[in-house]
């Protein structure tokens, strides 16, 4: 889980927002409780796709 996290920040900060969302909603269908942590939450980038991987994996269900 933590691989997909650390991926998804790669993408992001590589301009590859499609993967980097795919990649948290990996790591969110291993744990669908995860969270980012504060700092990383705030992050312009992928602070919103995370929440946006976050709200998209939920809807699935």
């Amino acid at each position: 889980m933590k691989a997909h996290k650390y991926l998804a920040f790669i993408h992001c900060a590589s301009s590859r927002e499609k993967r980097c969302r795919e990649e948290f909603a990996k790591a969110l269908e291993i744990n669908p409780k995860l969270e980012l942590e504060p700092a990383e939450a705030g992050h312009p980038i992928w602070g919103r796709v995370f929440r946006s991987a976050k709200k998209g994996v939920s809807q699935k269900k």
